[in-house]
């Protein structure tokens, strides 16, 4: 198996370390103006915020006011659950149904009671998956052999994958980055 795909060209080591510097350069510069565009934007929601809560705690009291009118008028809802005005639509809407348990019951005892009820045994879930982790872990301490994984239809597999990590500590690697063309 063979690491290089497609190589364009002959490239000696050097130049390989000065595009990984070159690498390196760039990420610090893309850090350095990610830093700056994010200083830029909490300086942008510092400046809004009080402005912004304000009108977000104005709009909480008066929903709560018109609220307050809807629950107290509930004849005005007897055709429709809702009433249009001029500036937009106030009303009920019926969420979705959902189980909630009653008072103090706890799920669990909802699960019990569900075992204890043969013609609701339908309403339990059981979930079988496969245990990867544990075929690896058991793989790997060869409780588990290839041939056995094979004849469940599986095998181990561990990709390579190529990674430049250049050190974006060094001072180097801060110098303004060489165009690509220039390697």
């Amino acid at each position: 198996m063979s690491r290089i795909k497609n190589p364009v060209r002959e490239t000696t080591r050097e130049e390989v370390e000065s595009l990984v510097n070159q690498i390196a350069v760039c990420l610090n510069t893309r850090r350095e103006i990610a830093a700056a565009k994010d200083a830029q934007k909490l300086a942008i929601d510092e400046a809004f915020a009080s402005e912004l809560s304000s009108l977000d705690e104005t709009i909480k009291k008066h929903t709560a006011l018109v609220q307050q009118w809807a629950e107290a008028h509930p004849a005005e809802f007897v055709k429709r659950k809702s009433i249009d005005f001029a500036s937009g639509t106030i009303g009920f809407r019926t969420g979705t149904p959902k189980l909630k348990t009653i008072r103090t019951t706890k799920w669990e005892a909802v699960l019990e009671a569900l075992r204890l009820v043969k013609r609701l045994h339908a309403y339990i879930r059981t979930e079988e998956t496969v245990a990867k982790d544990k075929l690896l872990t058991d793989y790997a301490n060869s409780i588990v052999s290839g041939e056995d994984l094979a004849t469940i239809g599986l095998k181990v597999v561990q990709e390579e994958s190529f990674f430049v990590e250049p050190m974006l500590d060094k001072p180097e690697t801060r110098a303004s980055a060489p165009s690509p063309e220039a390697a």
